[in-house]
């Protein structure tokens, strides 16, 4: 769920009471639109108090925006931060309006970051600059690898599926699937390994028969507008398909990029964190897969094993056309985007001419550089011979033939392939096309397969999806309510205000209660020992042979990780509850 949904289903109050929280109000920033602006929301971070600081990194580095459970944030905690800590953090998240919660079924609650929010946030919280590998390309040692055929990039995949759906029929049969035939010869147009999408953690709905990548281009389909679905086939709706054709190479290829990030790679979290660090880097850069893992790795909170998640990450964007990897003698290995990975710039469309040259035998060679809205033309056209560099299509007479079959007439192919070329047909071709067409018979209704209508709208609601998206959570109720933080401890009343307000030499006895109360609550103590005051949390009591010590964490003096110690009560002088109850 993004945060314009969430906004859109807010009363006025809700959003006020979101808008006027110190985290937005102090820093004069909007709310939702800060939510999506990392500049904002790195001043936010500097202004935030450390348990709402704290909460929202461990978040970011164990989930993303996968939804979780209370107990399994407090399970995911660092050693050395109470449980409170970040009980109290989530609730600060949530009155500012940046973490949200629903109501699953039977009462269980979730929350979540809103996926739109992940990668400005990840931005805001983890400063990370990889440095570019200088003089990679020139490096005398490289290992060319077998098999390293061109790849063509996810949205001439797309297009080509698509085509092959018109081409084939977009018809169900009666168990609700495409047919066997459409299934192959789709699935031919894709160069995505079911196992690269499986590895970055992407799963198919149940009862779906098509194989994972088709299956994986379809979805991308659906949720980018493309098609509909109805009891009896799929229908490609005209103009956001157009509307898409008609956009540059780098906004096509770069706009769709960011759309995958934002709606696959969040499916796991570890993946997420690859995706939002590799989006950083600079296109047509090459870096040592080492330095951006080295980067991973301070941010990460939990080691990784392999294959790690930056390598199923580049993995994927590989066999989508936009990575590049390179490997050496020695064992490194480099990375490259192939096209621009920062948000395109929206506007720039593309302008036909120069791009195509047509033979007299009718093949037709398309520049890489050409627009995705004439090779869409072609699909319906011609045959397409070849998708490498340079993209070869052959006009004959059977496509010239069901060319005229879907809807074309003759001097149509001729405007398309003329208006592509930017010259006029050559004779030889315009003589042939001329000829099969007039043999060709038009069909007797208006309705073309290639045109299809344009006043088509979208369906909004109960649209079927092909991947499951964890992420998904607008069935729920949203939850607006959340708790004050002196809720959090039970029996705050019932227990001695002298545990909470100063330092005591307790009996044994007393200091095993007072720890259980620590325990409950999941907060530090502060003792009185080895002639200073420590913050010390506790883990767990443990009795043996008639005796009991307690298990817990201290903050290490030189400020590295938290320190393991086994305490027995005679051990620590005084001690008190430490119960942040001015957090707001």
């Amino acid at each position: 769920m993004n945060s314009r949904d969430i906004a859109e289903r807010l009363d006025h109050a809700q959003k006020q009471k979101y808008a006027s929280s110190k985290v937005w109000s102090a820093l004069d920033a909007l709310w939702p639109e800060a939510l999506v602006d990392h500049r904002v929301l790195m001043r936010s971070l500097a202004a935030m108090p450390q348990p709402c600081a704290d909460t929202l990194v461990l978040i970011l580095q164990r989930f993303g925006s996968l939804p979780f459970q209370e107990e399994q944030l407090l399970l995911a905690g660092l050693p050395g931060v109470a449980g409170a800590e970040y009980r109290i953090g989530l609730i600060m998240l949530a009155n500012a309006g940046i973490v949200f919660a629903v109501r699953k079924g039977w009462g269980e609650k979730l929350y979540f970051l809103p996926r739109d929010t992940y990668l400005p946030w990840h931005l805001a919280c983890f400063a990370f600059d990889v440095p570019a590998a200088q003089g990679a390309a020139q490096r005398t040692d490289i290992v060319y690898e077998e098999n390293e055929d061109y790849v063509p990039q996810l949205g001439l995949q797309l297009l080509h599926v698509l085509a092959e759906l018109v081409r084939t029929g977009m018809s169900k049969t009666v168990k609700g699937s495409l047919t066997k035939r459409t299934i192959e010869k789709c699935g031919s147009q894709i160069a995505i390994p079911a196992e690269k999408l499986s590895a970055a953690g992407l799963k198919a709905v149940p009862f779906t028969d098509c194989p994972l990548p088709l299956l994986f281009v379809m979805d991308i389909a659906v949720r980018m507008g493309w098609l509909e679905e109805d009891s009896e086939a799929f229908t490609l709706v005209r103009q956001p398909w157009m509307k898409w054709l008609n956009l540059s190479a780098e906004e096509r290829e770069g706009g769709l990029l960011n759309f995958i990030i934002g709606q696959y790679a969040l499916v796991d979290s570890d993946i997420a964190g690859a995706a939002a660090v590799t989006a950083g880097l600079e296109g047509l850069e090459w870096y040592l897969n080492a330095d951006i893992e080295h980067k991973l790795a301070q941010i990460s909170a939990s080691p990784q094993e392999p294959p790690t998640a930056l390598t199923r990450w580049v993995e994927l964007m590989t066999a989508c056309g936009y990575m590049e990897q390179m490997g050496t003698t020695n064992g490194d290995r480099y990375i490259r985007w192939l096209i621009d990975p920062s948000p395109p710039l929206a506007g720039n469309l593309h302008q036909y001419g120069e791009q195509v040259q047509i033979s007299p035998d009718g093949d037709i060679y398309i520049s890489p550089s050409a627009s995705a809205a004439i090779r869409w033309e072609l699909e319906m056209i011609s045959e397409r011979k070849s998708a490498e560099r340079m993209t070869i299509y052959r006009l004959n007479e059977k496509t010239a033939v069901k060319a005229v079959q879907r809807g074309h007439s003759c001097q149509e192919i001729i405007a398309v392939l003329e208006k592509a070329s930017g010259c006029p047909l050559p004779d030889p071709v315009r003589v042939a096309v001329h000829g099969w067409t007039a043999r060709a018979k038009a069909p007797k209704d208006t309705d073309r397969g290639w045109q299809l209508p344009a006043e088509r709208i979208p369906i909004s609601t109960g649209m079927k999806f092909f991947l499951l998206d964890p992420c998904a959570l607008q069935a729920y109720e949203l939850l607006t309510d959340t708790p004050s933080v002196k809720s959090l401890f039970d029996g705050l009343e019932e227990v001695s205000s002298r545990w909470l307000k100063q330092l005591g030499s307790y009996h044994v006895s007393t200091r095993r209660e007072l720890l259980e109360t620590a325990l409950n609550w999941g907060t530090a103590v502060k003792l009185q020992r080895e002639g200073g005051l420590q913050l010390f949390v506790p883990v767990e009591i443990r009795e043996a042979e008639g005796q009991w010590a307690v298990h817990g964490h201290i903050k290490a003096e030189d400020g590295g990780d938290p320190i393991l110690l086994r305490l027995r009560p005679d051990m620590w002088d005084a001690m008190m509850l430490v119960v942040p109850l001015d957090s707001n």
